[in-house]
């Protein structure tokens, strides 16, 4: 509400009460703010193009208003330099397609080096161009969609799709033996049809990058779905892709265990029967321990959460005219106010081999607003969460070694005002041992 209320000042757009007048210019005003406020905000854009031959990555940024660089990664080495020679390619492209082309914004999407690294194709204003830098030629290319994997329908139907900027091409092929069905799917789950292929077809859709598509049979049994992608993606539709199965949290890895709260307490239970196991005695139901849990690849350690019971502040309100009487009604709500008590569910680590629960040195985790994005490392050395302290003055990636309990901080970010958890905040553990990923904040973007 604080930044409408901002941007709407800073347009002009009187809200006082009196008579009432005309408001549509002010309301364009705003809506020019807007888009010239994207154009104002540089550093901002990163996209990414990742090759399907070769070992150069390329992205675009805009490291100035109005203007595009491309940036070329070397995968192997991590070298970083231009991708091209900018004002080349500019001079080059507007010769070949007969329109004013600047070198500090070129309308380039899908850039791409082949295996050598010495051809680059690319798409622009509508059609596919193949470059030679070396040879400084440019001619027209066929376009080349980029195979993609069906996903599984569970998959597209849980997600949640995002994008709808950049406008994207979707090529469906259908290589069944009978009809099928595409269906756009909408953030909240909705499913629109866009239609039917026939057998042994294909067709092209126009879409966004982001956006989800699901394909059906004929008698509407869904088969598969995708996710667009920039430039143009090929989606072949064939057999059903089989929904992966959900683990269940409860069951160690190994299949012998399920580990179950009982009277507050964390048990396990054999799964070929015969009596719990108890690995906690203390739980009450003012300070117990719940779900979900968290077991160790090994299925050695199992991860709980133990959190005290706080009395939460209401506000009462008065509800003037109730559907349901004729009487006014009293109505409340929870509403905790800054600086209230909150429920701050904890990790609990359980040695099985042991039957005993690891004291944990909770100093780097002592008031949570939220603990979130918990994992085990492939190993089973390391369990792992983001603590978001209160006040979202630290976000912290804190590590708990499973032979010992010891923690200690993986990665740290602090500031003096707030940290955008809500929206900022992004972590990608990688397949490398030690190795992730994560958006900071730190560089004042």
């Amino acid at each position: 509400m604080k930044i409408c209320m901002v941007i709407l000042a800073c347009c002009g757009l009187q809200l006082a009460a009196g008579e009432p007048r005309d408001i549509r210019e002010e309301m364009k005003g705003v809506e020019r703010f807007g888009r010239e406020l994207q154009e104002l905000w540089v550093g901002g854009e990163v996209r990414a193009y990742w090759p399907r031959e070769g070992t150069v990555l390329i992205y675009r940024t805009n490291p100035h208003p109005g203007d595009r660089q491309f940036m070329g990664v070397d995968l192997d080495t991590g070298a970083m330099a231009p991708a091209f020679d900018h004002a080349a390619l500019a001079k080059a492209l507007a010769a070949a397609s007969g329109k004013e082309v600047r070198a500090t914004d070129l309308p380039l999407d899908g850039p791409e080096y082949d295996a050598a690294g010495e051809e680059l194709r690319f798409q622009a204003f509508g059609k596919g161009w193949l470059y030679q830098a070396g040879a400084d030629s440019l001619k027209p290319d066929e376009i080349r969609p980029a195979p993609a994997n069906l996903l599984p329908p569970g998959e597209i139907l849980r997600g949640a799709g995002g994008g709808g900027g950049q406008a994207a091409t979707l090529i469906v092929e259908n290589t069944r033996g009978d009809e099928i069905e595409m269906f756009w799917v909408s953030g909240n789950h909705q499913r629109k049809s866009y239609g039917r292929v026939p057998a042994g077809k294909s067709t092209s859709l126009s879409t966004y990058v982001g956006h989800r598509w699901l394909f059906t049979d004929a008698h509407g049994d869904p088969l598969g779905g995708i996710e667009a992608r920039a430039g143009a993606t090929t989606a072949r539709v064939g057999d059903a892709v089989a929904d992966k199965p959900r683990p269940k949290r409860d069951e160690s890895p190994d299949g012998k265990w399920r580990a179950v709260v009982r009277d507050h307490n964390v048990a396990v239970v054999p799964k070929e029967g015969g009596d719990p196991v108890m690995l906690s005695t203390g739980g009450t139901a003012e300070d117990g321990y719940s779900e979900p849990f968290h077991w160790s690849p090994d299925s050695s350690r199992v991860v709980a959460w133990r959190a005290k019971a706080e009395d939460v502040r209401k506000v009462y309100i008065v509800q003037s005219s109730p559907k349901d009487q004729l009487q006014p009604k009293l109505i409340n709500y929870d509403y905790a106010k800054p600086g209230d008590p909150i429920r701050q569910p904890k990790p609990r680590m359980f040695d099985l081999a042991g039957r005993r629960e690891l004291v944990l040195d909770d100093s780097l985790f002592s008031k949570p607003w939220e603990i979130a994005a918990p994992s085990w490392s492939a190993d089973s050395t390391e369990f792992s969460f983001v603590y978001n302290r209160r006040g979202h003055q630290v976000m912290r990636l804190v590590g708990v070694r499973a032979e010992s309990g010891a923690v200690r901080v993986i990665h740290e970010e602090l500031s003096k005002t707030f940290i955008d958890y809500s929206q900022k905040f992004w972590l990608h553990r990688l397949p490398e041992p030690g190795q992730l990923l994560w958006a900071s904040e730190s560089s004042g973007y």
